[in-house]
Formats: structure tokens, sequence, C-alpha cells
């Protein structure tokens, strides 16, 4: 299943490191929830989110080389295709997810490195790659990154042992 979170409010600080992403908007305005739990954004939510510690990131779905097996993190063409294929298998989840987007815009990259296909994941959209990097690919104006955490089962607990309390 699908859940929303709650963002954390901006620092000073943190408003002024981000500044250039955030067009000083909140944190919380940094996101969109598109559907219930799938947040469309800036990437590095996990700063940001308020129990970012009750949450598992990168935990995939189904067994390795099943047809249910879904990665917790990878590339798709468009945040349609990304509701399409893998929002329904959150939603059918007994465990809690949140999902997050975040595009990447072949006309913000430079002529030189930039994005790479296989940094992100696998791609589950229908393009076809032709190229390393995003900004040398042909008939793609656009790509989604996207990564997916699970809710933690249990309280992430921490315990400090002292000798001086055994008796």
């Amino acid at each position: 299943m699908l859940t929303s979170i709650t963002f954390l409010r901006a620092t000073p600080e943190q408003r002024a490191l981000c500044l250039h992403l955030a067009e000083g908007k909140d944190i919380g305005d940094w996101w969109k929830e598109i559907t219930p739990g799938v947040y469309v954004g800036m990437l590095n939510p996990h700063l940001f989110v308020a129990d970012y510690e009750s949450w598992k990131e990168f935990k995939d779905l189904g067994p390795w080389n099943s047809p249910d097996y879904t990665c917790a993190y990878g590339v798709c063409d468009s945040i349609e295709q990304f509701t399409a294929r893998v929002v329904p298998k959150l939603q059918a989840a007994e465990t809690q997810h949140v999902a997050f987007l975040t595009c990447i815009r072949k006309a913000d990259q430079p002529s030189e490195g930039g994005w790479r296909w296989h940094k992100w994941g696998p791609y589950i959209g229908d393009h076809k790659p032709q190229c390393e990097y995003l900004y040398a690919e042909k008939g793609l104006d656009e790509v989604y990154v996207y990564h997916f955490w699970t809710r933690r089962i249990a309280p992430v607990a921490i315990g400090i042992y002292d000798p001086t309390l055994e008796g």
C-alpha cells in the first residue's frame, strides 16, 4: 500500500543550500504528491522527511528474476508510465510504501558528461537507449528517476549498554 508522508520545514541553512533548486519554496513545496504516497520533486528527499528513520530505502518487491520483481529504484519515461507500471504493485503490497520521482531533463545536461543510464537502476521505459549519456540520446527530452521506500516493521531503536545498571 502507498502512504503519504510529512516533510520537515526548511531551516535558513537548508533554504540557502537549496535556493537554486527550491525557488524560494518551503521544503514541503519541493515535492508534489501526485497520488497518495507518490511524490515528484528534487533528489534526496531523505534529508527532509520527518520520520525518515521509520523507512527502509531500496527494498525491492518480489523475488529476484520473477515476473513480480520490481527494483526499488530505476528510470522511466514519464510519471504516467511509473503510475501504470509500478504504482499498482506498491498499492497491492501488504507493507506501506512511499515513492519519489525526479525529472532529469536533456536540456539541463552538459555537452560532456552528465546523466548516464547505468547509474540509476533498471530502465522500465519504452525508449531504446543508444547512447551512454542523456544529452546524446535522440527522440527523448527527459526521463524520471524513481525510488521507493518500505515502512520498517518495527521502529528503529538504539540501545546503550551501561554496566552500572547491572544488578
